[in-house]
């Protein structure tokens, strides 16, 4: 058997499992929003890391458990940022609906060396691993091909960078309990 031939029968067994659970995945994504160029981008995601992973989905029994389950962490991670979002335009709609919300240069300048401070004392692995999936919410796969890693060594530097950063933020603390822009 070619190569060629090879990826014919891949392209057809994916695409055999992909129309088997297309229904199951469609209805898992409709739970979570009802708008439909996000149901498309999910389920788009959804397709493209079960192909990334296909090795896995070909040795499974049932592979439409495989797409429910790759369905299952994408619309957890999109619930999650959603959340985030939320969080960020409450916040928004609170600061400008007050007008004592602006700070000093002085105040702005002493935050942004604070942040430098603390985030220098992470590894550069850590601290880029910890700003992609908190801040930027990359996806383990995307996060682990930027660092040149695999998923499992991510996951080690955003989890010992959060936590050196908690211990971090212990010993040296911020100006006060919120960044500049959230108080009022």
């Amino acid at each position: 058997m070619t190569s060629h031939d090879t990826q014919r029968n891949d392209e057809m067994q994916f695409s055999s499992a992909l129309q088997a659970s297309r229904r199951n995945v469609a209805a898992y994504v409709a739970r979570v929003t009802q708008n439909r160029d996000e149901q498309r981008d999910l389920i788009a995601e959804v397709t493209m890391r079960a192909w990334i992973g296909r090795v896995v989905l070909f040795a499974e029994h049932d592979p439409v458990a495989v797409f429910v389950a790759h369905a299952r962490a994408v619309c957890g991670e999109w619930t999650a940022a959603r959340r985030r979002e939320m969080r960020y335009v409450t916040h928004s709609r609170v600061l400008d609906a007050t007008d004592d919300t602006s700070i000093s240069v002085e105040d702005a300048a002493q935050w942004l060396a604070w942040s430098a401070r603390v985030l220098s004392r992470l590894s550069a692995k850590q601290r880029l691993a910890v700003d992609f999936r908190c801040r930027w919410n990359w996806p383990y796969e995307l996060i682990a091909q930027a660092l040149d890693n695999n998923d499992a060594t991510v996951r080690v530097h955003v989890w010992r960078g959060l936590r050196n950063l908690r211990r971090i933020v212990l010993d040296d603390p911020p100006l006060s309990s919120d960044p500049p822009s959230l108080q009022g």
